[in-house]
């Protein structure tokens, strides 16, 4: 049996054991969130946590695109750098849950009036898919896939754009808007039918554990697309944790640090994250994917248990950072794929591999969030410099 596998299935029996716990002495809520106006009322201001963790997640990501990409770049790479890359890559594959979680937390709906599912998915078409079709199309071109001929760079456009296929990360955001199709459904269920939150979530890990296996390359030779389409279906938990835990990340701080702690928490989530190396060191060059059902979502709630401790100047960054995360997981690939061969062949050829991962992850970071802010400070500058112009009397 392969070691991913093994882990999933060793840490879904850890939960089950630490879960039946809770239910026997009654410390784990099993009704439905009474206050339905935190499923249908957006907060007023940006929820700082929420930037935290986004931002935590996206320098994940980056570290997980730096050790593939420095593998992918490198020959002859001595073992030991390969079993620490892969360690990097394997400790980070927290962020897409993460980034799942936080989406379905962050997600508001009143009704199903075809003007509130209007005003629920613009925002969405604005702030998510225009700038994803501009780096698709942009990637498509780049790694000439049309063959320069226009019909074919409109087909493998069109192709790429719907499959996220244009860069390794992109199948993401497809993912995501399965998951924004599928959502108003999913909140009707747990806002006006009130099912029980415990049975969405048991249901939706059923759901995800079985997609895994089912189209997961790594099983009995199936394969992980529907066609060339990454299917929803393994990432569903994460986006239905994100509602359920709704509550639970917009109540007061103090209540839920009582929780967890009075719920041992913290020992269970450092026996998971135990496991989940312990059993990762049994085959140190073996590939974590993404589908992280148990140790993601530990990590997740680790991340809120620990954030009203952090303050001052890295709290402030790292929100900073988690507040550009979408424009930054769709540039930083590229600007990778050209900074690794250019530090490796022009600067670090002969150095170590452990120095060049650093500088590639230090000056990647600094590009892309540099590239970002001239980028919004010139878009900026010239709605300001249009709306001026609009107001000039005639």
């Amino acid at each position: 049996m392969e070691i991913e596998g093994i882990s999933l299935l060793v840490l879904s029996s850890v939960l089950t054991v630490y879960v039946a716990i809770l239910l026997v002495f009654k410390t784990l809520p099993l009704q439905p969130c009474l206050d339905t106006k935190i499923f249908t009322d957006r907060p007023s201001k940006r929820v700082p946590f929420f930037d935290f963790a986004k931002g935590i997640a996206i320098t994940a990501v980056i570290l997980i695109h730096v050790a593939f990409l420095l593998a992918y770049f490198s020959d002859d790479l001595p073992l030991s750098f390969l079993s620490w890359n892969e360690g990097i890559n394997r400790a980070m594959r927290f962020a897409i849950p993460v980034f799942f979680i936080s989406s379905g937390a962050l997600l508001f709906l009143q009704n199903f009036k075809i003007e509130t599912l209007k005003g629920f998915y613009l925002p969405k078409i604005k702030r998510l898919v225009i700038p994803y079709v501009a780096f698709s199309f942009f990637a498509t071109f780049a790694t000439s896939k049309g063959s320069f001929i226009l019909f074919d760079y409109i087909t493998a456009a069109l192709k790429d754009l719907l499959t996220g296929g244009a860069l390794v990360p992109y199948w993401f955001i497809p993912v995501l808007f399965q998951l924004y199709l599928l959502y108003p459904l999913l909140w009707y269920l747990l806002v006006v039918k009130r099912i029980n939150p415990l049975t969405m979530l048991a249901g939706s890990f059923a759901f995800s554990l079985s997609s895994y296996f089912l189209f997961s390359p790594y099983w009995l030779g199936w394969q992980e697309y529907l066609g060339d389409l990454t299917f929803f279906g393994a990432y569903l938990f994460f986006f239905v944790l994100g509602m359920v835990l709704k509550p639970f990340f917009f109540a007061k701080t103090e209540e839920i640090t009582l929780w967890l702690e009075r719920t041992k928490f913290l020992y269970f989530g450092a026996t998971i994250i135990f496991l989940y190396f312990f059993i990762g060191m049994a085959d140190p060059l073996s590939h974590f994917y993404n589908v992280r059902l148990i140790y993601g979502p530990v990590v997740m709630i680790i991340i809120f248990y620990l954030y009203p401790f952090l303050r001052g100047g890295i709290r402030t960054l790292i929100e900073g950072i988690g507040r550009q995360s979408l424009p930054i997981y769709l540039l930083h690939f590229i600007l990778l794929t050209l900074l690794i061969p250019l530090v490796q062949i022009l600067i670090l050829y002969d150095t170590e591999p452990g120095l060049i991962f650093v500088i590639v992850f230090i000056v990647n970071f600094f590009m892309t969030y540099g590239f970002i802010s001239i980028a919004r400070k010139m878009f900026e500058a010239t709605k300001i410099a249009t709306s001026n112009k609009n107001q000039r009397p005639l």
